[in-house]
């Protein structure tokens, strides 16, 4: 696990989701490992770099100019940058790169190979399901609250007539947690 991933995963409302065990870390050096990254690169501060995420995770898979008209004139030649993490190899780590270097909306994706981009999926798996692919599949959404990098959501989910609502909690646009709540 890179010093980057320890920093996202301390971060996450599902961090139980991550078998240390499994990874060969304690908790004390999973802490270390995001210390490092904060002390680093700065993650934690407003306005810090965007280049930081490429030299913490190495370089973009996939980098664009963002579309003019998605984002404000403030942000016009923005830079969305797309990078695969070992840790949650089903989706991607989106950073964008504002003209004057700083980043904006962090969030993971869709990867567009994967089959969950595709079709309609069965059950949303935390860690492995983005708000996008939740968005795409969804009856119905309730906004709940949003705040930093965490959004909660009702959604209603299944097919009409059969449906049922779930309590959906992302982090980084990441399913942290999927609880069906009526239905």
């Amino acid at each position: 696990m890179t010093d980057f991933e320890a920093f996202l995963v301390l971060r996450m409302r599902g961090r139980e989701l991550l078998d240390l065990q499994r990874l060969d870390l304690t908790n004390d050096e999973l802490r270390r490992k995001s210390d490092a990254a904060t002390r680093h690169w700065h993650f934690d501060s407003i306005g810090h770099e965007a280049d930081a995420y490429s030299e913490a995770i190495g370089p973009p898979i996939f980098e664009e100019e963002i579309d003019s008209s998605d984002v404000s004139e403030d942000f016009k030649g923005s830079l969305m940058r797309r990078y695969r993490l070992c840790l949650w190899p089903q989706v991607l780590f989106c950073v964008c790169r504002h003209p004057w270097g700083f980043a904006w909306g962090l969030s993971f994706i869709e990867d567009s190979m994967s089959v969950s981009s595709q079709v309609q999926l069965p059950v949303p798996e935390p860690w492995k399901t983005t708000l996008l692919a939740i968005e795409n599949n969804a009856i119905r959404m309730k906004l709940i609250e949003s705040w930093n990098y965490e959004t909660d959501l009702l959604v209603t989910w299944g097919q009409i007539g059969a449906e049922a609502e779930y309590m959906a909690q992302f982090d980084y646009g990441l399913l942290q947690k999927w609880e069906q709540i009526t239905g």
